[in-house]
């Protein structure tokens, strides 16, 4: 792991409270899309503060998938998530509902849903919350609080 000297940087003041930075892991297969959608089986979250960008808070959990519960060899490969670690685990409503109570044990949000600080969500593009989640949620009839996402 690669460490950074935060002295090289200058940290422009920023009007986020905090940034949330989430990357999932989802199922694959190698040169086939999925049908009918990938489903997410790891969801780490890792809570900056916007002041210094020092690691603040940390949500992670494993998400035992129900479409297509045997991980691939591929995914396994690509991800290093192997299938004991997901076979236990909850099922993405039911982390959903942890992440949703670890926003409000923060503060970060109100039991409304509205931002009660304010934070936005960091990603390497739109994969995680523009196509994967929704495409979740839509599958599931999930309803995602639009000021959450």
């Amino acid at each position: 792991m690669q460490t950074v000297d935060r002295d090289v940087f200058t940290i422009n003041k920023q009007d986020f409270d905090y940034f949330l930075v989430l990357d999932f892991e989802a199922t694959c297969e190698e040169g086939i899309k999925i049908m009918p959608h990938q489903e997410i089986i790891e969801f780490p979250v890792i809570q900056l503060s916007g002041k210094n960008l020092e690691e603040v808070g940390r949500f992670h959990r494993y998400v035992r998938p129900t479409e297509r519960p045997i991980l691939t060899s591929f995914c396994t490969d690509l991800t290093g998530i192997v299938q004991e670690t997901v076979e236990s685990q909850a099922s993405l409503p039911e982390v959903l509902d942890a992440f949703d109570k670890w926003l409000l044990d923060l503060n970060l949000i109100n039991t409304d849903h509205s931002m009660k600080s304010l934070f936005t969500f960091i990603t390497s593009g739109d994969w995680d919350l523009g196509v994967l989640l929704p495409s979740e949620a839509n599958y599931r009839n999930l309803e995602l609080p639009e000021q959450a996402f």
